[in-house]
């Protein structure tokens, strides 16, 4: 018997992500975003492996790449997985599904995505039409951004209390009231960044705004009067004549890491060697330039991306504690149960455990951490230079069409930039 579990997990954990996690796949990808790896083969050879995963990570390395329509093609099979293999469960049953059918771990099932992910596809999906100047679609994918939007938020509204008190159930009072404790720890450690408490992102709402408006039509007035009106916005709100706009992605927003935490055991005997458990929690987010100047004209930031992820991880931390909480408790069961009169099982199964014990820290780490804008009247040129005013490249623009200058940086070293006419 011994030897059969022995067998049975040496063959399950060969080559499986359920102990190794993801960070190396995800410095892997972040290293083909910064070297600017154009080669798609392996992406496409393993596409249908944890299909959403993969195929976000396509999607944004092939637009990195200027490969638009790719990009599109792989962001179509993200919104596919969405819609046919995530979307379809409520948020109660996927917490509970992925609890009952493993006490392994979350990197074990497949990729369920982030809700701030699926408008983000969408607005990208548009950018992606417009550098193909495809006007059609483009709108087509502005119209679908705002609608995630409006969702998530009615989602959010409904979906996280079921869930809470759901899982919540499953546990003692007591072990309720040490999962609070837990909960109220991490709303500490999101600080005092900025949170958004609608789940929308003002960006989507944004560029929406400018594309509507540029397009004439009333709808993107309408759109820019929604969002706080700082200077640019107003600007954009009075538009009259053909205008450059310099659209800055700022940085890299909030990622995912590992915190272990060995907790006290709810089982209390010496026939558990082993408790814990692994929670993925937010790193700190990195800027770029602080601002960038178009023709000495500087950016001013319109959205902040890392309040969007933060919101989101301000809602729905209190589930994951629970369910892995709850998975914690299954595994000490499991100890409890197969070590008595000293059968060596019960070591066998504290080491299962541990190894186990793993974060899931999926994430695309390529979101910006803020958006900024800054626009002129278009005079037929564009300086674009730092905050320090060093030029980093000029280019020329046809004065009777509106320009858009996409820009992102994530480093100082990084800069990436398409030029879209309309």
């Amino acid at each position: 018997m011994i030897k059969f579990i022995v067998l049975f997990l040496g063959l399950f954990f060969s080559g499986c992500a359920t102990i190794g996690g993801y960070s190396d796949d995800i410095s892997k990808f972040k290293s083909s975003i910064y070297h600017q790896n154009c080669e798609f083969k392996d992406e496409i050879k393993t596409i249908s492996n944890d299909k959403l995963y993969n195929a976000l990570k396509s999607g944004f390395k092939a637009r990195s790449c200027k490969e638009y329509a790719l990009s599109n093609k792989f962001f179509d099979i993200a919104e596919s997985e969405y819609k046919y293999s995530v979307d379809t469960k409520s948020l109660t049953s996927k917490a509970s599904s992925s609890i009952s059918s493993t006490i392994l771990n979350d990197n074990a099932l497949s990729y369920s995505g982030k809700f701030y992910e699926r408008g983000m596809i969408n607005l990208y999906k548009a950018l992606n039409f417009l550098a193909l100047n495809d006007l059609a679609n483009a709108r087509v994918e502005f119209n679908r951004a705002l609608a995630r939007q409006n969702r998530a938020k009615i989602y959010f509204s409904t979906e996280i209390l079921k869930a809470k008190n759901e899982l919540s159930s499953k546990l003692s009072e007591a072990n309720q009231n040490e999962l609070e404790k837990i909960s109220n720890s991490f709303d500490e450690s999101l600080g005092s960044y900025e949170i958004y408490s609608n789940f929308i992102n003002p960006f989507i709402t944004y560029m929406a705004g400018i594309f509507f408006t540029t397009q004439g039509d009333k709808k993107g007035k309408e759109l820019l009067k929604e969002l706080d009106q700082n200077s640019q916005v107003k600007k954009d709100i009075n538009l009259k004549n053909k205008q450059i706009w310099l659209i800055y992605e700022n940085g890299t927003a909030s990622g995912l890491k590992e915190s272990r935490i060995d907790v006290p055991l709810w089982l209390a005997s010496d026939r558990i060697y082993y408790a814990g458990f692994a929670l993925p929690t937010l790193t700190r987010p990195n800027l770029s330039y602080k601002y960038l100047n178009l023709n000495s004209q500087k950016s001013v930031k319109i959205s902040d991306m890392d309040a969007v992820i933060r919101a989101e991880y301000s809602k729905i931390y209190p589930l994951i504690i629970t369910k892995e909480a709850i998975r914690a408790i299954s595994k000490a069961t499991l100890q409890y149960s197969t070590s008595q009169d000293d059968n060596p099982l019960g070591a066998i199964f504290a080491i299962y455990s541990a190894l186990t014990t793993k974060a899931d820290i999926r994430h695309i780490p390529v979101f910006p951490k803020e958006f900024q804008s800054v626009s002129m009247p278009n005079l037929g040129y564009a300086k674009i230079s730092d905050d320090s005013g060093n030029l980093l490249f000029d280019i020329k623009t046809d004065p009777d069409k509106n320009t858009i200058i996409y820009l992102k940086s994530l480093t100082k070293s990084y800069l990436h930039y398409d030029k879209i006419e309309l």
